[in-house]
């Protein structure tokens, strides 16, 4: 079966870069916001909210110690694995809920509630230009 990866291989890299980077920038601006203890704290949502939500599980063993860069690349990393078309959504969804959690109320009006859309959704707005 042909896939949508096939038919525009050149289109969906630029794509991937572009919400790759948009979704990296969103979620690196909203924990840079929180102090270390707050950090940690968003650490231990994350592992409970992937255990919960049966998502992709980034290792206790690397996030511990993870900075917030690294972070982020570990939490779209893990979900490029499961879900590429819905990546940034995804991502930018599962920190917000996190926000939630933590009380944090200040940040959730900085994140967007959802970021670029589906690849479809982009793929269609590049095509139909």
């Amino acid at each position: 079966m042909e896939t949508l990866a096939d038919l525009v291989p050149s289109e969906l890299q630029i794509f991937y870069k572009l919400l790759m980077k948009t979704t990296s920038y969103l979620v690196l601006e909203t924990l840079n916001d929180l102090k270390g203890s707050e950090f940690m704290k968003f650490k231990w949502f994350l592992q409970l909210t992937q255990f919960q939500r049966r998502l992709p599980q980034i290792p206790w063993s690397e996030m511990q110690f993870a900075n917030r860069t690294d972070l982020v690349m570990m939490i779209l990393t893990e979900m490029v694995n499961v879900m590429v078309e819905e990546l940034g959504a995804k991502a930018v969804e599962e920190t917000r809920k996190i926000f939630k959690h933590m009380n944090r109320a200040d940040l959730l009006e900085v994140l967007p509630e959802t970021c670029c859309g589906t690849g479809q959704d982009l793929l269609h707005i590049l095509f139909s230009v």
